[in-house]
């Protein structure tokens, strides 16, 4: 996409410009190079397979598989699909196949089936590598697709899918690679990333070599100096993207890990003395109230980077208070724009006082916040909705012309998402448009409902819909605690007013969510604000 076609508004937050090149070649040409230069360094750390591994490792294991692609008939912009949990060889994939100048589409392991076959049909993928978990998926999914796609298994041979271990003891010579030159980087394909999909079925995402490239420099100046990383989101999130070629492109160790689980993830921290943790929300909390990180020694720990998830004030204390030495910071990050687009400053101790806030805009960005019907920007401390522009924008949904064109506005990418400014330049995301509550001709954020019902000591999460009749909180209650309606009813009749109060509240066990753990409000309100009429002939749904 290109740049705003005309001139920023005055209330146009910019961020610092960070200087970039245009004729590296691609970021097979480019990591190639950049691990050559250190053969002997380690490049990541496998604790699943005890795998520890260099750069020189990582470079001709890359080649070999390069070659071995070309040899199954994959040529430039042909599409790779891959489907695991992160591993060592999962890398090797990614980088290979920048080599020979083909796409990466990963998909996240944990994806429904239904969704798995809409994605992998408009892919269609020349080739597909998967680990023991997921293969018969994917398989099932080519079988019910239609699809020739081959099928590469990361570990033994397997009926219907090449070995990775046997297509890395061919006896091709490969010295002398030459990866494939990409020359204008800007409007070649790397990835394809699936969205999130909590509004609708998951779009498919088109980002760039220099999108890649101007991100993991924008996050390097974001991080203070990292050694060792650690992170649990899948490949298919726009964070690990960033976070593994952040790795090719400077000298930083990349710890892979298994599922996540307290105690293992406070001794990988211990053992290996990583300095730096990505996590969702959800998962920080989790980490900091175990009991495990008073059991083991976590000073090596200085960053904690949290997002992906609604992130509260009280949040934020919990963390801070349990691990008062640590770092933690937000980013505000989208999967069309960037992993970072807005972050806390340097100054940590400023982040404190903006709790809530999800940083300033960052390096070679450019944000506004508009009125959501007129579409003229906004004052400071009024919301709208978050409009993003600059160096690090997604090509284009793929194959869909018409849902590219709709998600701009004058060369801004409308994020969809509610948000406000203060006049120091802290933003904060206040929820998402589609989710906004009309009440008496007034739209309402339903994060404003949902704090004030996640400060009872009994909720452990919250979900707050609409339609044009009522207002329902969905509510999570923490263990074995217990709550009736009428006494939650009351705990928010006392702080909010009255026209903001649910009409009702249904207690549920959990909600439906995204691998990442968004919540689908689309199929919450599916299932909560709808009657299932059942008839002799035929079943029908009726909106309340």
């Amino acid at each position: 996409m290109d740049p705003p076609s005309k001139p920023a508004s005055k209330k146009c937050l910019e961020g610092p410009k960070l200087q970039t090149i245009e004729t590296y070649g691609g970021l097979g040409v480019r990591y190639l190079d950049h691990l050559y230069q250190n053969l002997n360094k380690i490049h990541q750390i496998d604790t699943v397979t005890g795998v520890t591994e260099t750069n020189g490792s990582v470079r001709s294991r890359a080649i070999q598989i390069a070659i071995e692609m070309r040899n199954q008939g994959i040529v430039e912009n042909d599409i790779i699909l891959v489907c695991s949990r992160c591993h060592a060889d999962q890398t090797i994939v990614v980088l290979a196949s920048f080599l020979i100048g083909a796409i990466v589409a990963p998909l996240d392991p944990n994806l429904h089936h239904k969704e798995c076959i809409g994605l992998v049909k408009q892919l269609k993928p020349k080739i597909c590598f998967c680990d023991l978990r997921t293969l018969k998926q994917i398989e099932r999914v080519i079988m019910e697709t239609g699809l020739n796609s081959k099928m590469v298994h990361f570990g033994d041979q397997q009926q219907y899918a090449i070995s990775f271990r046997k297509l890395l003891m061919s006896k091709q010579h490969s010295d002398h690679f030459d990866p494939i030159n990409i020359e204008q980087p800007r409007k070649r394909i790397a990835f394809i990333l699936p969205t999130q999909g909590v509004t609708g079925p998951p779009k498919l995402v088109c980002l760039s070599h220099h999108f890649i490239y101007t991100q993991t420099l924008i996050f390097h100046q974001v991080m203070s100096s990292p050694e060792k990383l650690l992170s649990f989101y899948s490949l298919s999130w726009i964070m690990q993207v960033i976070l593994m070629c952040l790795c090719f492109e400077v000298q930083i160790v990349r710890v892979l890990t298994g599922t996540f689980q307290e105690r293992t993830t406070c001794k990988t921290i211990q053992d290996l003395k990583i300095d730096h943790v990505f996590l969702n929300t959800d998962l920080a909390i989790q980490l900091v109230e175990h009991v495990a990180v008073r059991d083991f020694n976590l000073s090596c720990l200085r960053c904690v980077f949290i997002g992906s998830l609604s992130t509260t004030f009280h949040d934020i204390n919990k963390l801070v208070e349990r691990l008062p030495k640590v770092r933690f910071t937000q980013l505000y990050c989208t999967t069309e724009v960037g992993a970072a687009v807005a972050c806390s400053p340097i100054d940590y101790l400023e982040s404190l006082d903006k709790t809530g806030a999800v940083g300033k805009v960052v390096q070679n960005y450019k944000l506004r916040v508009v009125d959501i019907n007129s579409r003229t920007d906004v004052e400071p401390e009024c919301c709208g909705e978050l409009l993003v522009a600059g160096d690090c924008m997604m090509l284009g949904y793929f194959k869909n012309l018409q849902c590219t064109k709709a998600s701009m506005q004058q060369g801004y990418f409308k994020t969809g998402d509610i948000a406000r400014y203060d006049p120091s330049g802290w933003i904060y995301v206040e929820g998402r448009v589609v989710d906004l509550i009309n009440i008496k001709g007034t739209k309402v954020s339903p994060r404003e409902i949902e704090d004030i019902i996640m400060t009872h000591p009994f909720v452990k999460d919250t979900a707050v819909i609409s339609n044009d009749k009522e207002i329902v909180a969905c509510v999570i209650v923490k263990g074995e605690t217990k709550i009736t309606e009428t006494k939650l009813l009351t705990f928010i009749s006392e702080r909010v007013p009255v026209q903001k109060w649910p009409t009702r509240i249904i207690f549920m066990n959990d909600f439906p969510t995204t691998p990442l753990g968004k919540i689908k409000r689309d199929v919450l309100r599916e299932e909560v604000l709808t009657v299932k009429i059942e008839y002799s002939e035929s079943d029908e749904t009726m909106p309340i």
